[in-house]
């Protein structure tokens, strides 16, 4: 499964009108397809911020990997794909996009072809990324954005 797909499984499987993204997990899965997988309880945040490092730790991966280091990976990505700043803002939780600076580094692994014009897209429109970045559908749709190809 891509990871677009698994964004929107996870969107389909939590409770209507959620207050968080991130829900605790019902004890037993109904076996209606239709039901939640999620309670309308939020995740705790100690939970939350441990989440990343013990996941990390259990996988057995060679570096432990923390939420911020993820949201840092994650912004410098996205500007190296060419996504303008106020989407990497809002996507990341940032107020501004001043505060996106120190995540904006240049990469000879990417490229991007047109140019962006305000939340319009151009006619044919393309962009390219070698790098793991794949973003949920209906985060492009808000935007009126699209990715016409991804390596």
């Amino acid at each position: 499964m891509f990871p677009v797909q698994l964004i929107d499984l996870y969107m389909s499987k939590l409770p209507k009108n959620p207050k968080a993204s991130y829900m605790q997990p019902m004890q037993r899965i109904d076996s209606d397809p239709t039901r939640p997988w999620y309670q309308i309880t939020p995740i705790g945040v100690n939970t939350l911020k441990n989440m990343m490092a013990k996941m990390s730790e259990l996988a057995g991966l060679s570096n432990r990997y923390t939420n911020h280091s993820l949201r840092a990976t994650a912004c410098t990505r996205m500007f190296n794909a060419g996504i303008p700043k106020k989407i990497i803002a809002e996507f990341s939780g940032h107020r501004s996009s001043k505060g996106l600076q120190k995540y904006e580094h240049t990469s000879t692994h990417t490229s991007y072809k047109g140019g962006w014009v305000g939340n319009k897209r151009r006619k044919n429109q393309e962009i390219r990324c070698t790098a793991d970045l794949k973003f949920s559908k209906l985060y492009y749709k808000k935007y009126n954005y699209s990715i016409l190809h991804v390596n």
